[in-house]
């Protein structure tokens, strides 16, 4: 798994990796191992949610306050989709700033 920091702390775009063979291709999207390795400590995923959306549907921002905030881990797993972050953190060195990655 490839991990590259985005613009604002503590957003990450994982980038697993891809097995392919003649039979056809195998992606670990999550590996707890993996991700504490890449991140340097623990990282505790309790929920996996999917949904499905029509071409040119935006969906909503998530703002959280925390703790408990939960994290977010998004995926595409037909055709693309742009994903934004955008920093809300008042005080925070990027307050105002975002963060976007096709996937």
């Amino acid at each position: 798994m490839r991990v590259t920091p985005a613009a604002i702390p503590d957003v990450l775009l994982l980038q697993p990796q891809r097995h392919d063979d003649e039979r056809g291709f195998l992606i670990e999207r999550w590996n707890q191992r993996a991700l504490a390795a890449a991140l340097g400590h623990e990282v505790v995923f309790v929920q996996d949610n999917q949904s499905r959306s029509h071409q040119g549907v935006l969906r909503g921002l998530h703002y959280q306050l925390g703790p408990p905030a939960q994290g977010k881990l998004v995926w595409a797993a037909h055709g693309r989709v742009f994903d934004v972050a955008v920093d809300l953190r008042r005080g925070s060195a990027t307050f105002g700033r975002w963060a976007g990655a096709e996937l």
